[in-house]
């Protein structure tokens, strides 16, 4: 045993003499026992390497001491003057760890050394090797005969494949030392004696690299278990050099738990010539050691302390738990996560820890929120070391001992390498500005983005979740990039295949069975897109009619692209929509959803719709409900917390946010509505109350009154029919209405019980309060409510396919009635007359789910969807659909010259048309009425005079029975129209 480190034990009173987990240091050198040997040995290994250059490599398991030896037994033994080379004692020793960019760490190094900046020098060791030691060797002589060799110990030399996924920068750095190690020419010796420190399971990685190859074969040190006597050393000395007493007994203790021969007695039954213990366990002795000093009796290390761990094979496993037990569950739960982060698991190699910036981990400067108060309280245990700005785990010893953390790791093995894989590309991106080529593609985005979905161990971090995020919108623009390829190649294989018809036109044969192919997939395709992309479906059936322009079916296809109308897709929010509002002048369009948030939309040209301002933000969860005063000055949008937000859309591209209005009871509002002066908001609930609020200055909304009660179950919709009266409808079946002159004090002025089975849906008010749209299972029932006292049910239910409809809106001008529910598509009826109502369209909308809200702009031109696909689309109505029947059309003609166009209809009128602009037709003269009931067919003389239209008339077939089936529409003399015409129930009272 040795004396030579031992120091004056009074000057380290107090002071707890085993570092546990972490290494030992330069600065407790005089507390580093049991190695003089191996010390020895290396200093002479380093001694040979004075004069003929060359790296050494102390190599062992992780947890065998090698990090120690070099720190507290090689350095400070130089620092002494061990090395008898002259003046080596004052030559500069350097110290550090490759990270994950080694170059820069080495740059930082020796940057003090040669009065370069870290950058200067750095931009020199990239120019190449012989370069950066050139320059090395110049400024070291420059500084005398002290400095003209250095010391280099490269601990942790396995950084340089757990950490540095760069190879080229760890291919550069290994040349550069190798350099800096060789002797230089005239024989005067290298510029850097270079020690390697190296975990002995890296072997295989090491021998891809010539550099390290040649140090493994020359320069390889081993470093094995301790002795016997080594282990007591380590054990007694540093208690002596503090004054600590030792109980009898502790020390055989301590040793038979490391698994060390006592007396010459093997411990756990090892065979002779097996080694003493795992080298791997030596860590677990310094931990033990540690805790048994914080649990020591006055100035004495008892057996009953060392107990009081759970002994070698616990006592890391009790402290981690015990400090974990200590955290609150915020911390908990964020304890797996740091600790997962902080390893490098490994594919073919055993698990690393790895080191992170304290930012990057989410444990910042000001040590508040969980993260934080997990690295505090492993830090205080020397669980986890935190230096400068990095945090890692204090030694791999806690990756096996804790059965915690190795349950963490395993757990989820597969999700946490897709997560550490995500961090590692997130930085390399984030170092290169964000190169768009490092971004994820194909497989390896698919694997991440079916990571992010799933439930892990964790979310990634912030650097992670964006590079992700523009990966994926990456890849969905390559999508669209591809979709255009596709549709282009498409369109050219429809034209090479016609071409190829008309090349080998020869054969009848093969020319009929090639176009009826053709025909088929272009038929087929456009059934397919027809209710999710109608431009691309009309373009296929236009190409289908010109192979086939007497084919029925394709005719009868371009009639309805022609009155589908186009659909413009709006999008910008992330989740699904859940409401859309028209502003009263029809120029802006209100959408909110899931998000959180509410847009604005510039839908003047509805072909061209734009945002009008940035996305409103502030509310706390979904948006689902929007209404806009009828002065278009003010938009409510009300959110899922209850809470209502007034915004100023005056300037629509401007907006301000105003008051807001919460509901303080369990009541959940439903649709809201303003009054005719916009003065007064009216809101229901499931509290089966109404409340009215004045909100003459937006940014300070006043409850009025008392709330209004008088259903007994949640009360649906209400709406203002003028500025004295309101009315609402609830799910206890009833209709009420109300008398607000006196706002304060409002009372009943009128109920309607509602004769309906099934549940109820969806109620809406027409603008003016005369109309009740009512759904339920499957239908639409219109109640006539203009006179309170005897309110009616108007027409049969009108049916929609839909089991469940979510939405119905009047048109502003009360024309027009639509329906949304659990299908991608909308019903619209006119309603102009109720009694005779009949169904306008039933459009697709193109969206992939439900649609949940449905709006219809002034005049009913525009039809706006809120879709779950996250989506607002845009339909619009044919400007060529002739209006005016408020009956089935049963027949059309067209007149010899193709410019009229007669209609005939159960409504007893026959109706002209001129027809000279097909897109834009307009009625000519009254209605004719032969006064004959019922027409049914209609047609012109062949004379195609104007004395025609008069015989027409005289020409009208009538049946007291329609016929069995509708005419096919008759055709206009010359090619078919560009657009079509389609008649149905008129938008305003009968010409």
């Amino acid at each position: 045993m040795r004396h030579a480190h031992q120091v004056e034990a009074s000057s380290w009173e107090g002071d707890c003499p085993y570092p546990g987990l972490a290494a030992f240091g330069p600065e407790q050198s005089q507390w580093f026992f049991g190695r003089d040997e191996l010390t020895s040995q290396l200093i002479a290994r380093l001694d040979e390497r004075v004069d003929r250059g060359g790296p050494l490599a102390v190599v062992a398991p992780s947890g065998a001491g090698k990090s120690s030896l070099l720190r507290a037994g090689v350095l400070p033994a130089i620092g002494r003057g061990s090395l008898p080379a002259a003046g080596s004692s004052r030559w500069p020793c350097l110290l550090f760890t490759p990270t994950a960019h080694p170059l820069t760490a080495l740059a930082d190094q020796l940057a003090p050394l040669t009065g370069d900046s870290a950058e200067q020098l750095l931009a020199i060791l990239r120019a190449g090797p012989d370069a950066g030691a050139e320059h090395l060797r110049t400024s070291l002589a420059a500084e005398g005969e002290a400095t003209s060799r250095i010391v280099m110990v490269v601990d942790q030399a396995e950084e340089l494949f757990t950490l540095c996924l760069d190879g080229q920068e760890r291919s550069a750095f290994l040349d550069v030392v190798a350099r800096l190690a060789e002797a230089r020419p005239g024989g005067s010796g290298p510029s850097a004696l270079v020690v390697y420190g190296l975990r002995s399971d890296f072997y295989t990685q090491c021998v891809a690299y010539p550099q390290l190859q040649t140090v493994l074969q020359d320069g390889q040190v081993l470093v094995g278990a301790l002795s016997e006597s080594g282990v007591r050393e380590a054990i007694l000395f540093p208690a002596r050099a503090v004054r600590l007493r030792v109980e009898p007994g502790l020390v055989d203790l301590l040793l038979r738990d490391l698994g060390t021969p006592v007396n010459g007695a093997l411990a756990g039954g090892r065979r002779p010539g097996q080694e003493s213990y795992e080298a791997g366990r030596l860590p677990l002795l310094a931990h033990a050691l540690r805790t048994t000093w914080q649990n020591r009796h006055g100035a004495t290390l008892t057996v009953d302390g060392y107990r009081a761990t759970g002994g070698i094979p616990h006592a890391v496993a009790t402290t981690a738990e015990r400090v974990f037990e200590h955290l609150g569950p915020e911390a908990q739960q964020a304890a797996r996560l740091v600790f997962l982060r902080l390893v490098r698991l490994g594919q073919d190699t055993e698990d690393t820890r790895r080191r992170m910036p304290a930012a990057r981990l989410g444990a910042g400067p000001d040590g508040a929120g969980p993260v934080a108060a997990v690295v505090d309280a492993f830090a205080r245990a020397r669980l986890l070391t935190r230096e400068r700005e990095t945090i890692e785990i204090t030694h791999e010893a806690l990756l096996h001992a804790w059965p915690r953390l190795s349950g963490w790791i395993e757990a989820d093995r597969v999700g946490n390498l897709v997560r550490q894989q995500l961090d590692e590309a997130a930085a390399d991106w984030i170092r290169d500005r964000r190169d768009p080529g490092l971004l994820y593609r194909g497989s390896r985005l698919a694997e991440a983005r079916t990571w992010a979905a799933a439930v892990h161990d964790g979310p990634a971090s912030p650097e992670a979740q964006s590079f992700l995020a523009t990966s994926l919108a990456q890849e969905r623009r390559a999508t669209v990039r591809r979709r255009l390829v596709v549709t282009v190649l498409s369109l050219l294989l429809v034209i090479a295949s016609l071409a190829a018809v008309a090349v080998f036109q020869e054969s009848r044969t093969v020319r009929a069975q090639r176009n009826t192919a053709i025909f088929e997939q272009l038929t087929a395709e456009a059934d397919q897109l027809r209710g999710t992309d109608q431009p691309l479906a009309a373009q296929l059936d236009l190409a289908a009619y010109r192979m086939r322009p007497d084919d029925p079916s394709v005719r009868t296809n371009l009639f309805s692209d022609a009155n589908a109308g186009p659909v413009t897709t709006l999008t910008g929010h992330t989740g699904p929509v859940d409401g859309v509002a028209f502003s009263p002048d029809g120029h802006t369009l209100a959408s909110a959803g899931e998000d959180k948030t509410i847009r604005l939309w510039d839908v003047t040209d509805p072909d061209h719709p734009r945002p009008r301002s940035g996305p409103l933000t502030g509310a706390a969860v979904g948006v689902a409900v929007l209404a806009f005063s009828p002065d278009s000055h003010t938009l409510a949008g009300v959110s899922r917390d209850n809470t209502i937000r007034l915004w100023d859309v005056t300037d629509p591209d401007h907006p301000e946010s105003r008051g807001q209005i919460v509901i303080h009871n369990d009541a959940i509002v439903t649709p809201l509505a303003f009054s005719p002066d916009s003065r007064m908001l009216v809101t229901d609930g499931t509290d089966s109350t109404v409340q009215l609020w004045d909100v003459t200055d937006p940014n300070h909304p006043v409850e009025i009154g008392q709330p209004i009660t008088g259903h007994t179950k949640v009360v649906y919709s209400a709406a203002f029919i003028d500025q004295h009266t309101l009315v609402t409808v609830g799910k206890d079946r009833t209709v009420l209405w109300w008398d607000i002159t006196d706002r304060n004090h409002p009372t009943p002025s009128g109920r309607l019980p509602l004769n309906l089975s099934g549940p109820l849906w969806a109620p809406q008010f027409s603008p003016d309060g005369h109309l009740l749209a009512i759904a339920t299972s499957g239908s639409v029932q219109l109640w006539n409510i203009a006179d309170p006292k005897h309110p009616t049910s108007v027409g049969q239910p009108l049916p929609a396919s839909s089991d469940y409809i979510n939405s119905l809106a009047f048109s502003p001008d009360e024309h027009f009635l639509a329906a949304s529910g659990s299908d991608p598509t909308v019903w619209l009826w006119n309603t102009t007359d109720p009694e005779h109502t009949d169904v306008v369209d039933h459009p697709p909308t193109g969206h992939s789910g439900a649609v949940s809200a449905v709006a219809l702009s002034p005049g009913g031109q525009v039809i706006a969807t809120a879709g779950s696909d996250g989506t607002v689309r845009l339909l619009q109505q044919p400007p060529s659909r002739l209006l005016g029947h408020t009956g089935k059309v049963y027949d059309v003609a067209f007149s010899p010259d193709g410019h009229l166009l007669a209609s005939a209809s159960t409504d007893g009128t026959l109706r002209l048309w001129n027809t000279t602009d097909p897109e834009h037709p307009q009625p000519v003269g009254q209605p004719l009425d032969p006064k004959s009931g019922q027409l049914y067919a209609v047609a012109f003389s062949p004379k195609g005079t104007p004395s025609s239209v008069a015989e027409a008339r005289s020409a009208c077939g009538t049946s007291p029975t329609p016929p069995s089936r509708s005419r096919s529409v008759s055709r206009s003399p010359g090619p078919p129209p560009r657009s079509t015409t389609s008649l149905s129930a008129p938008t305003g009272p009968p010409w």
